[in-house]
């Protein structure tokens, strides 16, 4: 700080005494008296001590303070007294500037952030403040990204400067932005400065299933490859089939924040037209979920299935009822070919259009009971063939004559015989009636015995007016027999070897 110390013709300086403000003890002492101002006496103030020293033989004298500090601004005097002359006054004006001492950085939380801010949400809003503590003027505080001015509005407190620095909507290419946050209050020194890097949770963008996905053969394993990339850390992948998550062997490979994903499927019929989808997703970040779907085609053997499609429902078929068998077919490719087994043997369909095949659907106009059996439907594509199970078709109906019974009987007078007589039925509950007839005689209700669908009458011929026709008739709940059994009595003399026919076809009259 300079001090006008004049040289005046016939006048000395005797003493200079420097002052700070208002003080009345000098901080500055020096004693010319007697003596040239190079070998004056110096003297300092114990609060300044050594950081305190008068260059008086210098061209400019000048007062050097070393070390300063905050509270050595002020005005400062330097008075110097003369011999003869009037003393001389000089004001210097000191200004100290205090560099702020320390800048946090501190994150919408108010949590302080050292040298990596996040990691943050890719499309999130960040707040970051930046603040400057202490310093003399108040600095500016400013936050610089990659080195460019991004935001210089800060505000003055008390304790300090503040600078609120405010990110939306985050983008990929803020991952790893570098920002500087500056505080400066002059040019004499470096700003001091604070940098931080941004780290952020990124979503997918993109997934995608890398396997040729062409027709599947259903009970095939099949390996199949979905990549993700993009996702910041790695995305999980999942597959899902259907809507629903596939619980199935998968594993997954990541590199270079790329996930690969290897699924080990078996397609089953079933699976034929959903949709399989291969899904990425960031956990950190929860929502943001990537997909790429296909449709899958899955081909398979016809898988067949037989409904029986009655008149009436809570009874069975009966005959002349009408009824169809329905052959339900699902296949992929579609089916070239259905055809009907009757016991195990391929159905030769009734000319008379009794039944008629017609696509999946078999139709009984009219049941009888030659139309009982076991049946199947089975159906042919480019697969294979498809076999339905077996359904058992049960037909109710009145009772008639068991073919290949005995009909004829010799039998002497006052001998007995006894006369089976063999039905079919279903329901196999039924009631016998007898009868005799000649041209003579009629006889009604003889005497029997039933067992199930058979029943034994015993005839006793006293005279040969007994010799005739014995006729035997049943019921079930479905109706009375049409056309009765009959057996004919014969005496001795015409007794021949016994023959077996229909008795059926004799009822006919056959």
């Amino acid at each position: 700080m300079p001090c006008a110390v004049l040289q005046k013709p016939g006048d000395t300086v005797e003493f200079i005494f420097w002052y700070k403000n208002d003080g009345v003890n000098a901080l500055y002492t020096l004693d010319a008296r007697s003596r040239k101002l190079a070998d004056a006496s110096h003297v300092r103030n114990d609060t300044y001590g050594e950081r305190v020293k008068f260059y008086v033989t210098a061209e400019q004298p000048y007062l050097q303070l070393d070390s300063l500090r905050s509270e050595d601004s002020g005005a400062y005097f330097c008075r110097v007294d003369y011999q003869w002359s009037a003393t001389e006054l000089t004001k210097v004006n000191l200004v100290v500037i205090v560099p702020p001492k320390k800048l946090i950085i501190k994150d919408e939380s108010g949590q302080e952030v050292q040298d990596v801010a996040g990691p943050y949400r890719e499309r999130s809003t960040v707040s970051l403040s930046c603040e400057a503590l202490h310093g003399y003027p108040a600095p500016n505080v400013t936050w610089w990204r990659d080195n460019k001015l991004w935001d210089s509005n800060f505000q003055k407190y008390s304790a300090g400067v503040l600078n609120d620095l405010k990110l939306s909507n985050l983008t990929r290419s803020d991952l790893f932005a570098t920002f500087h946050c500056k505080a400066q209050n002059t040019q004499l020194t470096p700003p001091v400065v604070r940098t931080i890097v941004l780290d952020m949770y990124l979503y997918p963008v993109s997934v995608r299933i890398t396997s040729h996905l062409g027709p599947l053969a259903a009970g095939q394993r099949t390996d199949l490859h979905c990549e993700s990339s993009g996702s910041r850390p790695s995305a999980q992948v999942s597959w899902w089939l259907g809507g629903r998550p596939i619980a199935a062997d998968h594993s997954e490979t990541v590199h270079d924040n790329a996930t690969t994903s290897r699924l080990v499927f078996t397609p089953k019929p079933e699976h034929h037209g959903l949709k399989l989808a291969c899904k990425a997703r960031n956990l950190k970040l929860g929502d943001g979920t990537l997909e790429d779907v296909r449709i899958l085609n899955v081909t398979y053997i016809p898988q067949v299935s037989l409904v029986l499609i009655k008149e009436e429902d809570g009874r069975q078929p009966k005959e002349d009822d009408y009824v169809r068998l329905l052959c339900n077919v699902r296949s992929n490719p579609p089916v070239q070919k259905v055809g009907w087994l009757l016991d195990e043997h391929p159905l030769d369909h009734n000319t008379t259009g009794t039944d008629v095949a017609s696509g999946n659907t078999l139709v009984f106009k009219r049941l009888t009971r030659r139309n009982r059996g076991r049946y199947r439907c089975y159906a042919i594509n480019e697969e294979g063939r498809g076999l339905s199970d077996e359904l058992q078709l049960n037909i109710s109906h009145a009772p008639v004559c068991k073919e290949h019974q005995q009909i004829t009987y010799a039998v002497a007078l006052n001998e007995s015989a006894s006369v089976a007589c063999e039905v079919e039925a279903d329901p196999p509950d039924v009631t016998f009636k007898w009868e005799f007839s000649n041209t003579v005689h009629k006889h009604y209700d003889l005497q029997h015995t039933a067992r199930g669908t058979s029943s034994t009458a015993v005839y006793t011929p006293v005279s040969p007016q007994d010799y005739g026709t014995l006729f035997c008739w049943a019921n079930n709940t479905v109706g009375h027999q049409q056309s009765s059994c009959f057996f004919t009595v014969i005496a001795p003399a015409c007794k021949t070897k016994n023959v077996e026919v229909n008795a059926s076809s004799l009822s006919r009259g056959e």
